[in-house]
Order: structure tokens, then C-alpha cells, then sequence
């Protein structure tokens, strides 16, 4: 019985196929607009999750402030260094700061990151937890001064004449020379920086001392960041003699990182499809006219259905049915377009942005996706699909 009545169901909107494109065409919208945000979005999250998992989720960074409006305030000194690692559990800690001032180049002028990391034991990992990898060349040594390495943009396109191994680049009047160029990270800050010794690029700044712009620890084997992030927030306490609630640093995971980035992207993915889903409901209205439409035309239809012993829930369901089809062909068309939509959004990002970004499409938001869009055209159909039902055969049969 059911099956006749989704033939009937499918016959009808074939026979109205126009008008049931039409009407799909709303439903199509939504469905493109939220899929293609939510797949980038998702693409987004999964590249991100894959950079943090290359630069090694077990560091914990230590920053003066609240939150990561301190990154580039600096305030960490040596003394923050030495109850970084005397803290339990540390198994390597090291500072690493930012600056930035004017480069010359060839008698070209622009404004450069410099990036000051450790030339002791902990360099390497200062360096790769913010993905910074010699490409060219070699890496810092302690007896290094006015040697320095230069980001893969900085060598490549930032001035107009290209840089290279043993090119001199003049940073606050002091002449340096590059003996490494670094792999392309994706972040303009690093890409176009150049990397030196800490205190080399302390010196190059009046107020430099033995300033920070954050720590990097990494936990022993076996111990997990969060029990040392615990650990040096209370040793940072007890050496600022501050209580519990009123600190003036922040000590973080990748962890915690990571699900900061994740909170933000999920609210501005929520308000954009709840914008875009403005469309669906423009869509479901439409599905909703051209079924009272059909009504509307199809009364003797109905009341020769109903004389012939039709049911009112038999009548019910064919409309529901067709407008359930409806949204279920408008929401199928959005998919593929939406993945489209994705699809070349992907492709520019990748022409512009250093990280490879990649697709990934769930099979959770594809299925949910198309039971929505079903559930969106049965919702819409209800009312008129309970007007067809309710008609008394008698006046049907009257309606010309």
C-alpha cells in the first residue's frame, strides 16, 4: 500500500515537474549555503587539528597575561625560565621572543618579524612547536652573532630582489648574515621573519634585559601537559606571591589551545548558518504554497479518490509524501553543490595559504543533511496535506 502511494506521490510531481523544480530551488539554497560552511569549517577544524599534531601537542606554553592578548607584550624573564624548570614533571623548557623592526635589503625597506630563540639544548624544541624547520642551509649555533635565518617568503618574494644563504639583510642598524632559510609555515609572521639567538635579538632593542615573549616546557615522559601546567601554576604562584584566581600569566596547553580555536570557530560557524538558514525557511514557506496550490487544483482528484474509498490518512500521506520528495530532491541538488561550493573554496585557500588545507565531509552531515531537508518538506506539507484530508468527497466532486 505504501509503495502505490509513493509511486502516485512521484507520478504527481512529475507531472508538475516545473513547478516542483521551482519550488525545490529555496530548499537547494539553504542546503548549499550550510553544507559548503559547514564542510569548510570542518576542513578548517581538521587542519588545523593536524598542524597542532606536527608541532607536537606535548609542549605547555607559560605567557605573561591573560589569555593570548599577552603573546606579544613579552614580560617573561630568566627568573620565569628557572621556576619553569624547576617546576615537577619539566622535562625541557626554553624562552623564545618576538620583536619586530625595519629591514634593508638591497636598499629596499620593510618591516620584519625578528623571532629570538635558544641556542642551547632546547632550541629544537622551541623551534618546531611553532613548526619553524630549516629548509636551507643550517640551523643557530652558540657561537652565532650576526648570523640569522630568514622565513621562506622573506627569501623568496618580501623584497624584490630574492634572499638566499649568505645574503646580508640590515635589521636596526646591525648587519646581519643568513645561513638558513626556513620552511614555509603558513603564517605570514614567521614566514617573513628572521630568526637569531635570544640575546642577539634582545640587543637589538634598548628595553630588551633578559625579556621573553612567552616559555615553552615540555613534560617528562610519561607525564601529561595538563599535570605540568598545573605544576608551574603553582610554582609561578608561589613566586609571585599570588592566590589561586589572581594570576598575571597564563599557562597553556595545545590542548587548550586547540579548543579555544575550536569554541570560536563553532560560534561564528552557528551564526553564519543560522543566517544562511534563513533561506531554508524561505524554502519550506515555498513548498508550503505550492502544496496548498495543489490542493487547490487537484480537489476533484481528491474527491474521486475519497468516493472510491480513499482514506483521510491515505490522502494525508500522498501530500506529505510529495512534499517530503520535494525537500528531499532540493536538499540532495544543495549537497552536491554545497561539497562544490567546499570544494573551490579549498582549492583558492590553498592558492593564497602556505598549510595544505583538505577536505573532509562526514557522513553524519551528508545523511543529516538529507533527512533534514526530508523533514523540511514533510513539516511544510502538513497543513495542506490535513486540508486534502478533511475535504468532504461531495463538495469535491462539485469543484470544476
Amino acid at each position: 500500500m505504501h509503495t502505490e502511494l509513493v509511486k502516485l506521490a512521484v507520478n504527481n510531481i512529475k507531472n508538475r515537474d516545473k513547478r516542483s523544480w521551482l519550488t525545490a530551488i529555496g530548499v537547494v539554497i539553504g542546503i548549499t549555503a550550510v553544507v559548503g560552511l559547514i564542510s569548510l569549517g570542518q576542513a578548517l577544524e581538521y587542519t588545523v587539528e593536524s598542524e597542532f599534531e606536527d608541532l607536537g601537542a606535548e609542549v605547555v606554553f607559560v605567557l605573561e597575561g591573560e589569555g593570548l592578548q599577552g603573546f606579544f607584550v613579552g614580560g617573561m624573564d630568566d627568573n620565569d625560565l628557572e621556576v619553569v624548570r624547576s617546576s615537577r614533571g619539566v622535562d625541557l623548557a626554553g624562552p623564545m621572543y618576538y620583536g619586530s623592526a625595519t629591514g634593508s635589503f638591497q636598499g629596499e625597506e620593510q618591516r620584519v618579524a625578528i623571532i629570538g630563540v635558544p641556542t642551547d639544548e632546547s632550541q629544537e624544541m622551541v623551534m618546531s612547536s611553532q613548526a619553524l624547520t630549516v629548509d636551507q642551509g643550517r640551523n643557530l649555533q652558540d657561537t652565532d652573532q650576526n648570523n640569522v635565518l630568514i622565513g621562506s617568503s622573506l627569501a623568496d618574494d618580501y623584497f624584490e630582489q630574492s634572499m638566499g644563504i649568505r645574503s646580508q639583510i640590515r635589521v636596526a642598524r646591525t648587519d646581519l648574515r643568513t645561513v638558513g632559510v626556513l620552511e614555509a609555515t603558513g603564517d605570514p609572521e614567521f614566514d617573513t621573519g628572521v630568526v637569531m639567538p635570544i640575546d642577539r635579538a634582545r640587543d637589538l632593542f634598548e628595553d630588551g634585559d633578559d625579556e621573553s615573549t612567552y616559555i615553552v616546557a615540555r613534560p617528562q615522559s610519561g607525564i601529561e601537559p595538563s599535570e605540568i601546567a598545573e605544576s608551574i601554576e603553582e610554582n609561578m604562584r608561589r613566586d609571585r606571591g599570588l592566590m589561586p584566581g589572581d594570576e598575571d600569566f597564563t599557562v597553556s596547553t595545545a590542548d587548550d589551545l586547540l579548543e579555544s580555536f575550536t569554541s570560536i570557530l563553532g560560534t561564528v560557524q552557528a551564526v553564519v548558518i543560522g543566517l544562511a538558514s534563513i533561506s531554508l525557511l524561505v524554502g519550506g514557506i515555498g513548498i508550503m504554497n505550492t502544496m496548498y496550490m495543489s490542493v487547490t487544483e487537484r480537489t476533484q482528484e481528491i474527491g474521486v479518490m475519497k468516493a472510491v474509498g480513499a482514506q483521510k490518512k491515505q490522502i494525508k500521506t500522498i501530500f506529505l509524501i510529495e512534499s517530503g520528495l520535494i525537500g528531499l530532491l532540493g536538499g540532495f541538488i544543495g549537497v552536491l553543490l554545497g561539497i562544490g561550493v567546499s570544494e573551490i573554496g579549498i582549492y583558492l585557500i590553498n592558492l593564497y595559504v602556505d598549510i595544505s588545507f583538505v577536505s573532509n565531509y562526514s557522513p553524519a552531515l551528508i545523511s543529516g543533511t538529507l533527512v533534514f531537508s526530508l523533514l523540511i518538506g514533510m513539516f511544510s506539507g502538513y497543513l495542506p496535506a490535513r486540508q486534502a484530508a478533511e475535504l468532504e468527497p461531495v463538495e469535491a466532486l462539485r469543484e470544476e
